[in-house]
């Protein structure tokens, strides 16, 4: 087998031009470099461990955008389908990490990282921006999160971006003005019916 270029195989690159030699040498030497990945398995992932403890948010960033490409969804699938009982187990064993891994797949949606969201809820100091309020609806035994309001003039439902995030909404308050057709007159017209039709007792 031939010799390793071993300064290609390092873990982390100095510069622009070592990142670019590194690259083509792994593009022109897959047999090789699987070979040796193989053999130094253990030692990648604890050089890639020690990494992720010193920059999570850049660690779940990169994680993130392998995630969105539509080739890697495909590649995870089909592991998927074709080990389901590994899947069920990891699951099983690891509830915390299912829970995080969904919560930023579900913000990704909305553009957000779990940095950013949390960041809008302690700006909203937990509370619901409309009847500020802290969120009591529950969901499998748990307190929900604080929903994620958008315009959806801007994007459709389910997505968001920066530009149309209105806010943090409780369950209740967002199923409300969603029913309402996020539309501020129907809501204005609801206000002045409880307020005209309501009597004191």
């Amino acid at each position: 087998m031939e010799a390793v270029n071993s300064k290609s195989l390092r873990v982390y690159k100095t510069s622009e031009k070592e990142r670019a030699d590194a690259k083509a040498y792994r593009e022109s030497h897959p047999e090789v470099i699987r070979a040796w990945r193989e053999k130094n398995s253990e030692r990648l992932a604890a050089k890639g461990k020690v990494w992720a403890a010193a920059n999570p948010e850049k660690c779940k960033l990169y994680a993130l955008k392998r995630s969105c490409s539509e080739l890697e969804r495909e590649r995870q699938r089909a592991y998927r389908r074709a080990h389901p009982e590994r899947r069920r187990k990891w699951s099983l064993e690891n509830p915390d990490k299912m829970r995080e891994y969904g919560r930023v797949h579900h913000l990704a949606k909305f553009g957000l990282t779990l940095a950013a969201y949390d960041a809008l809820f302690k700006k909203q100091c937990g509370l619901c921006a409309i009847c500020h309020r802290p969120e009591t609806s529950v969901f499998k035994g748990k307190v929900r999160s604080l929903a994620i309001d958008h315009d959806h003039r801007c994007c459709p439902a389910g997505r968001a971006c920066e530009k149309c995030i209105r806010g943090l909404l409780c369950y209740t308050c967002n199923s409300g003005i969603g029913y309402l057709g996020d539309d501020p007159n129907r809501v204005m017209a609801a206000a002045r019916y409880l307020t005209e039709r309501t009597k004191v007792l």
